[in-house]
């Protein structure tokens, strides 16, 4: 039986390895630095979460009942509602990174063996998904910190219907028309988003080529594209192609490939620790017994 490879033992290709110590991109230069840091932060997120999840009907029947047994005050419900909203957010923060861990780890797997195109698919899903964990993240992290001390005074209800409607997206929601369940936004929207913000600029440049690479247009299909092998005595010419080539075009789809894998990988873990960060604020104005 083979033994697992140790972190640090990522088996790139010598051309990727190359590409990688030429860049004068600090994300690249920095790729495999950012991974294994990555892969040792997904160490420490549980591989099992116990997640409370509290339909309308529990919610209505929890209040009920704190209400007989409790003088009515708004921090009753304002108990009940961030609770909630807490365990979302762990669940959510959870959920993220055990898909960004499982499309990082492919992503390693898929480049040391240099099927280039199916890294560069996963890298544009690990745009999607990092870009709308950061832009919602900083919506909800806005809302929490705007209401720590009203919570904390307890004099009013403070609810929060933009933070329920972001977690039911991003947990709930779908695209398929079909499935009848709340509407997600469409991904574009947070790379679009998330590229207006300084720092990340770069990030739709890169998702744009990975989309045409996603696509059946040239850019794959140049991928295997060799040299001209001979030209014909009517100016015809024979193209060579080859399954395993390595060319131009395959070091211009590796450019935004690595790129947004290590961008997702830096990214993902600011996301899930600032996501924690807001679920803590919440648990420390309204503790609950045996929290993951």
């Amino acid at each position: 039986m083979k033994s697992k490879k140790k972190l640090g033992e990522i088996c790139f290709p010598d051309w990727i390895r190359d590409f990688l110590s030429e860049s004068d991109n600090l994300i690249t230069k920095n790729f495999l630095v950012d991974i294994e840091e990555y892969i040792k932060f997904t160490r420490l997120i549980p591989h099992e979460y116990g997640w409370k999840v509290t339909s309308e009907k529990a919610f209505t029947e929890q209040l009920m009942c704190k209400l007989s047994t409790s003088k009515p005050s708004p921090n009753i419900v304002n108990e009940l509602f961030w609770q909630d909203v807490a365990h979302n957010l762990i669940a959510w923060a959870t959920l993220v990174n055990w898909r960004g861990e499982e499309l990082i780890r492919g992503n390693i797997v898929n480049l040391e063996k240099g099927n280039i195109l199916a890294a560069a698919i996963s890298a544009r899903s690990l745009i999607e998904l990092t870009s709308s964990l950061i832009i919602n993240q900083m919506q909800i992290g806005s809302v929490v910190r705007q209401v720590v001390e009203p919570l904390k005074d307890g004099k009013v209800m403070v609810q929060a219907p933009e933070v329920e409607k972001i977690l039911n997206q991003v947990i709930f929601g779908t695209r398929l028309k079909t499935e009848g369940g709340i509407e997600q936004k469409n991904a574009l929207t947070f790379v679009q988003k998330i590229s207006k913000h300084k720092g990340f600029e770069a990030v739709i440049s890169h998702y744009e080529v990975l989309c045409e690479v996603a696509h059946p247009n040239i850019l794959g299909n140049a991928k295997f594209w060799a040299d001209v092998k001979m030209i014909y005595d009517d100016k015809s010419e024979l193209w060579l192609l080859h399954k395993n080539m390595v060319n131009q075009t395959t070091k211009r789809i590796l450019i935004p490939t690595v790129w947004a894998t290590g961008w997702a990988a830096s990214n993902l873990k600011y996301g899930y620790d600032k996501l924690m960060d807001d679920a803590k604020s919440i648990f420390r104005i309204f503790p609950v017994e045996n929290q993951n």
